[in-house]
């Protein structure tokens, strides 16, 4: 029986890999239709039509992808993404201690503090302040 699930769940993930390749393409594909209208001189009513129409979808599979961690700002990003980063999505794979209690200003502060030590010290002192802003429970 758990062989089976392990076999339904290997399908699973090779389906969506396969899915992802394709969409990949697709978008690859997209991007070079569209940069062939845009290095056009002169753009006719139907090329502004289709590239209003291709932008907006091509932002739309933008949407779907995941963001990559280490470019974002700490405040750029989700909760659960902090949460994800600090329990060792990134770049030194390392896991960012943090407590159930801690609200997004200190998750924020300890991701700065990973990422440059000299700010070691301010992530010392808002511990010891009460801090205003979303808790982890």
């Amino acid at each position: 029986m758990s062989n089976d699930k392990e076999l339904l769940e290997k399908a699973k993930k090779e389906l969506k890999q396969e899915e992802l390749k394709k969409k990949k393409k697709e978008m690859e594909e997209r991007d070079k239709r569209i940069k062939d209208v845009q290095k056009k001189k002169k753009k006719t009513a139907d090329d502004k039509v289709f590239l209003q129409r291709e932008m907006l979808k091509r932002a739309k599979d933008n949407t779907t992808l995941p963001r990559d961690l280490e470019k974002l700002y700490p405040s750029q990003m989700t909760l659960e993404e902090m949460i994800d980063y600090l329990n060792g999505n990134n770049a030194r794979g390392e896991k960012i201690p943090y407590q159930k209690g801690d609200s997004t200003v200190i998750l924020r502060a300890r991701i700065k503090a990973f990422r440059n030590p000299g700010y070691q010290d301010r992530l010392k002192m808002l511990e010891n302040r009460k801090i205003e802003g979303k808790i982890i429970r």
